[in-house]
């Protein structure tokens, strides 16, 4: 099965929208090509992009984006969003597009889209946007009073090879897919279907994968840790399993994660200290100081961020790490969204007295890309994307 990572982009930046409401955005980071690189560093061979921009009729804003996601070596980008002529399809295919995904126009224009079919047969995917039963065009903002069954079988005679299947009601919510619905609507076309929305966790992507669909689109839980990219990719590329041998679906954490007790105990003889610590530490200009995060076991670098007072203190008080959000100006509990805590098990302090290092067992990934670390770019890699914008 092929797996779909997925960019959502609105006004230059990457989101995502709950139930396809654009009064109900997320926004996650303006560094687009970054995310795209991470997915592409962590196995991803294609791209599942959406210009939501486009697809309200807004001009064409994020089309250099696309185009730069393109330039990626070895990356395949499948787009949709305000695709509604052969011209725009002409562009996109020219820019490096793999595939062009046709929702609103699918409806409204159907000789446009038995032309562009008939074109390109292997590079045009048919969106089938549904609530309720019933096509949704327009961003999904409208009801085209077409029932599902119909308009699959009348993109089929068309000439359609792919589909794309989104219950707009699972989008953005993690309360899982309707994967019994697409493997339906597979049976019914015969047709390549891909299954959209509400993946939020590795168990439904297996069970996406054992009931024969075709391919994942995999958004949210990427960007909020629900699901390593890598591991995902790794299962959606083995062979379906039977049914009785399938893993049992473990139940989903706790808000608040199981205590270290022995660690806290540790960090808990020196919270009384913090004061004195601090004080002992050099602080720059901002009045921080700079934590850098390895993994216990392996050394690998996680991440690096920043301290005040207040986050050392409640790091020694819980035993989790805490940092101060530079951009929010706040204590940040690392974890606090996504259920990636960072149980700290050892403290360290360079010759300085300017950085503090920190050895962690963590909950899971900690880039806010869903990779494991933060650190997955060569400084080449870098220079390439520096030179595209």
């Amino acid at each position: 099965m092929q797996l779909y990572p997925a960019i959502d982009l609105l006004d230059r930046s990457v989101v995502r929208l709950r139930e396809g409401d654009y009064e109900q955005v997320r926004e996650y980071t303006d560094e687009v090509l970054f995310v795209a690189q991470s997915f592409q560093r962590q196995g991803a061979d294609w791209l599942h992009l959406v210009d939501l921009n486009a697809a309200r009729g807004a001009a064409a804003v994020n089309r250099d984006l696309i185009a730069a996601i393109c330039r990626l070596p070895g990356l395949k980008v499948q787009t949709g969003g305000g695709i509604r002529s052969l011209a725009t399809i002409e562009a996109l295919l020219a820019a490096g597009v793999s595939r062009c995904v046709i929702g609103t126009a699918a409806v409204r224009d159907p000789d446009m889209t038995a032309e562009a079919l008939r074109r390109w047969p292997e590079q045009i995917a048919i969106a089938v946007d549904s609530r309720d039963g019933r096509i949704r065009v327009q961003g999904w903002t409208e009801d085209s009073g077409i029932n599902l069954p119909d308009f699959a079988l009348r993109m089929k005679h068309a000439g359609a090879k792919t589909l794309i299947f989104t219950d707009i009601s699972r989008d953005g919510l993690l309360k899982g897919p309707a994967v019994e619905e697409t493997r339906k609507l597979k049976e019914l076309t015969g047709l390549e279907v891909i299954l959209s929305a509400g993946i939020s966790s590795v168990e439904d992507i297996a069970a996406a994968r054992d009931a024969g669909l075709d391919g994942a689109i995999l958004g949210r839980a990427l960007y909020e840790g629900k699901v390593d990219l890598a591991d995902a990719l790794r299962l959606a590329r083995q062979l379906p399993q039977p049914a009785a041998t399938r893993p049992v679906k473990n139940e989903l954490p706790a808000d608040e994660p199981a205590a270290d007790e022995s660690a806290v105990t540790a960090w808990n003889t020196l919270a009384g200290q913090s004061q004195q610590i601090w004080q002992a530490l050099k602080k720059d200009a901002a009045g921080l100081v700079c934590a850098i995060t390895v993994d216990a076991a392996t050394g690998a670098v996680l991440m690096q961020a920043y301290q005040d007072q207040a986050a050392l203190t409640r790091t020694l008080e819980t035993g989790l790490l805490h940092y101060h959000s530079r951009s929010r100006n706040c204590l940040w509990l690392k974890g606090e969204t996504s259920g990636h805590y960072q149980h700290v098990q050892a403290i360290e302090v360079d010759c300085d007295a300017d950085c503090l290092l920190y050895r962690v067992k963590a909950d899971g990934p900690a880039c806010h890309t869903g990779a494991t670390s933060c650190f997955f770019r060569r400084l080449e890699e870098f220079a390439q994307t520096a030179e595209q914008t």
